[in-house]
Order: structure tokens, then sequence, then C-alpha cells
């Protein structure tokens, strides 16, 4: 993207709204995120994307579904762990300053910190939490608290227990870390994280993030629709608290594709690759990075799921956000960054042959987790039978079924005699296996 094609960004985003024959999103994604909120998987989803034919921006869906009040590009969704993005933008712009040094011990940041090492005695860098080579992980972290706080690690017991075998070896993302990180950078400057932000790097730019303390409501936020009533643990962190609209998580990715005079060299810092993982994901300061390059980042907080993907090399970004944390959107970004290899399943039902139906009737077990699924017939569909309820399930093609309501799926596994023998529940993403029992 050549600098904003030599137009402010409120040009840019006025033109987006008014102007035909910018870049386009594919229909099918179109029908797709209709077919999403019509069968109440979410109750809104915004997308922009843009690349050298300008931008296109696609909300549908309600940010308030109780009271019906429409999503719109203005609607506030709140970040979540993208904000680890922004934590690893305030880390490069004060290591540029030379406030701080990333590559010194996290511990050094302030004399009342305890020496945080890895089980073989290595000190923790400040680039290795931002670079999601910690070691340390979300998991290990939660026993402990779920705030991300020095505090939570004043003893040495507590030092211990989190310490990770290896540090700078393994990928390990860690929310917890990452919370971690932005207290340390405070502590250090003497500043909230948030002002630290704003003062470092949003005021005076075309950046525009709201904070929002815990509690703390807007009127342009969307409601976030839980996945159930349960409580899911999250990390309790400053850096979780941000919101954005989409056309403002859309200038964030083109100011990172294309930064402004004097931000080159915080944006080169943040997005070079700091880790080469074992397992095929590199990792930038607070970024992910593909095998291509590419930039993303997904998000998720109580209620909200947000991503955003940035392919410098053809200078396009994706942005996307919804109102609910029980269907994720990753996978429109992922398809719209690359379709070849992030093929996409849309969620829409197709008839089925009742004799095949019933081919996938039975019980199915996780001997590991201790996990059963158990597979009815029933008044012509297929049902997923529950102590406490049971669920309907739809078919989607190729041995494949998606829950009513919900962003999950099943995939059956068949074998040379074309029996039905396993299956995978796919659920925002994770996998679990399943033996059927004959």
């Amino acid at each position: 993207m050549k600098p904003f094609h030599q137009r402010i960004l409120f040009l840019a985003v006025f033109l987006a709204f008014f102007t035909d024959g910018f870049s386009q999103i594919p229909e099918s994604i179109k029908k797709e995120i209709r077919n999403r909120i019509s069968t109440g998987l979410n109750p809104s989803i915004a997308l922009a994307v843009y690349d050298e034919t300008g931008t296109q921006i696609v909300v549908e869906g309600h940010a308030d579904p109780l009271n019906k009040k429409a999503a719109t590009a203005n609607t506030l969704y709140r970040l979540g762990s993208l904000g680890n993005t922004l934590t690893g933008l305030l880390a490069a712009e004060l290591h540029k300053a030379k406030y701080i040094d990333i590559f010194q011990p996290i511990s050094q940041l302030s004399d009342d910190y305890p020496d945080l090492t890895d089980l073989q005695g290595k000190a923790i860098t400040l680039q290795d939490i931002l670079a999601y080579k910690s070691g340390i992980e979300d998991e290990t972290a939660f026993i402990l608290s779920s705030t991300a706080s020095w505090k939570a690690l004043e003893n040495n017991d507590q030092v211990e227990e989190i310490s990770p075998y290896a540090a700078g070896e393994v990928f390990s993302y860690s929310d917890w870390a990452m919370g971690l990180a932005a207290e340390s950078m405070s502590t250090a400057m003497g500043s909230t994280y948030a002002n630290l932000l704003f003062e470092e790097i949003l005021d005076g730019s075309a950046l525009k993030f709201k904070y929002l303390k815990e509690g703390e409501t807007s009127a342009q936020l969307a409601l976030g629709i839980k996945a159930s009533n349960a409580e899911i643990p999250y990390i309790k962190s400053e850096s979780m608290l941000w919101a954005a609209s989409i056309t403002d998580l859309l200038a964030y990715g083109k100011f990172i594709q294309s930064p402004p005079p004097g931000q080159s060299e915080v944006v080169a810092l943040t997005t070079k690759t700091h880790f080469v993982s074992e397992i095929g994901i590199n990792t930038g300061l607070g970024w992910l990075k593909d095998h291509q390059g590419n930039l993303y980042h997904a998000g998720h907080y109580p209620g909200f799921n947000t991503f955003l993907a940035i392919d410098r090399k053809h200078k396009k970004v994706i942005a996307l956000a919804t109102n609910t944390d029980g269907a994720d959107i990753s996978d429109l970004g992922l398809y719209l960054l690359s379709p070849e290899e992030n093929p996409l399943r849309p969620y829409r039902e197709i008839a089925i042959d009742p004799v095949e139906l019933s081919s996938y009737e039975g019980y199915y077990i996780n001997e590991a987790l201790g996990l059963e699924l158990e597979l009815q017939v029933n008044e012509g569909e297929l049902r997923s039978i529950h102590k406490e309820d049971t669920v309907s399930l739809h078919f989607m093609g190729e041995h494949c079924f998606f829950y009513e309501g919900l962003k999950a799926h099943l995939d059956f596994e068949r074998d040379h005699q074309d029996r039905v023998v396993g299956v995978t529940l796919n659920d925002n993403g994770k996998e679990v296996m399943f033996i059927k029992l004959n």
C-alpha cells in the first residue's frame, strides 16, 4: 500500500462507505455471514477488507440482540488478547526511546521484582514473553492467580512454580505472561499501562482505541453474548481491556501495513521475526506469523471474538469482530487471507438419505479424557444426547454435521468398508477425537 494513497485516514474511511468499485468481499463470504447471523451463531459480525483497490466494510446483525439495535461500522467490540499486539508495539517504542531494553531479564525492570527464570536458571526476558517463547503457560499461571501480576509471584514458592522448563526454545502462547509484561512496563515507567499506550503511541496518531475498564460501559459497545452461563476463566489484566470499532481495527492494520513517518522503525521491530517455532508458527512482538510472513492475531474476551490479519506482500488487511465468544470468526479471516490453505466450511444444512443418516448413530468415547458422545436419529434428524438436554445436528456434507446454534461440528471417519469408526469434534478450532464402540 502506498502511504494512504496520498490521502488522510478520514478520506479513506469516507470513500470506503460511499464509493463503488473498491475491494470486493466475495459474495460467498457475505452469504456465510448472513447465514451465521440468521442461524443464531453470531449476534453480529463486522468485516472490513482493504487492499490496493480500496476498502469494503460489511456489518450484519445486532449489537444489542435483546433490543434489536443494529450493529454499525462504529459499534465497539472488546479486543481481548488482540491487545497483545498493542503491548508489543508499546514495548518496541519504549525500547527505541531507550527507556527499557526488551532483551534484558524482565526482573530487571524493577528492583522489587523477583528473579524470573526457567528451571535451568535462564532468565526470562521481556522479548521472550512478547514473542511467545517464555515457556510460561496460561494453564500453570491460572493455578496461581487469574490476575497477571507480580503480586502473584511475591514468594519464592510461586516463582518456582511458574518457572517453565525452558525459555526461548518452544512456542508457548500466554495471555497471562503478556499481562505480566504490560504490568512490568507500567511499573518501570511509573505510569499506568493505558496512559503509556496513549502517550507513546495513540496520541497524535490516526489510531482510535477505547480503553474500557472492568464493568465500565459505553454507549457504542456491543452486548457481548457468552457461549454459556458457566464462568470461563480468563486473564484479568489491563492489556485485555481495549475496544475498537471495525473501522478502527482496519485503520490499525493499515498503520502496521504502511507505518506513518516516524513510526517505521518501531513497527519494523514489532513485526520482524523474533522467534521461529518448531511447529511452523513464527512470531513478532505480540504478532503471530504464518510461513508466508503474513501477520495475524485473534482476540478472545468473554462475549467477544476479534481477528486481524495483514498480508504485507499483497498489501491487504482483514479485520473481523463479533459479539459472542461462542462462535469464532477466525475461519472467515484465514480464508480471506489464504483461501487455498484455509478452506471454509459453510454452516449450511443439506439433505441426507435416511439410510446414510442412521449410519452415524452410536456411542463414541475418548477414554484418555473420559468423554462420551451418544448420537441417535430421532424424527428424521441426528441428535446428540446429553443428560441435561438434546442438541440437533445438521448435515453439511462430506461426513460432517454441525451443532444447532453452536460454532462446532463433527467430522466422521469411515474405514475401508465404509463403516463409521470414529469422529472428531471441532469446537471453535479445538479438536477432540472419539472412537465408536461397536
